[in-house]
């Protein structure tokens, strides 16, 4: 494969087959393996979960101490 065609690929000029991808990905020593992709549901059900546990963080009261609770790092060095 020439390099002005890996070029081309590099910079979205052109897109390889799945065959050129399995040669490119070889040469690179690497190895090309397609497994399906999740369920776009799937994904979407966990994002909106996701959202809903930040958003009840993001809603719950935060008050800082103004003194540590724990010894400092230096004094459990001794």
């Amino acid at each position: 494969m020439q390099s002005s065609v890996l070029s081309a690929y590099e910079h979205g000029r052109r897109q390889p087959s799945g065959a050129a991808l399995a040669r490119i990905a070889r040469a690179a020593g690497l190895e090309l393996e397609l497994v399906p992709a999740a369920h776009r549901s799937a994904d979407e059900h966990a994002g909106k979960i996701l959202s809903q546990v930040l958003d009840l963080a993001g809603s719950m009261p935060y008050r800082p101490r103004l003194e540590l609770e724990y010894p400092p790092l230096i004094r459990l060095r001794s």
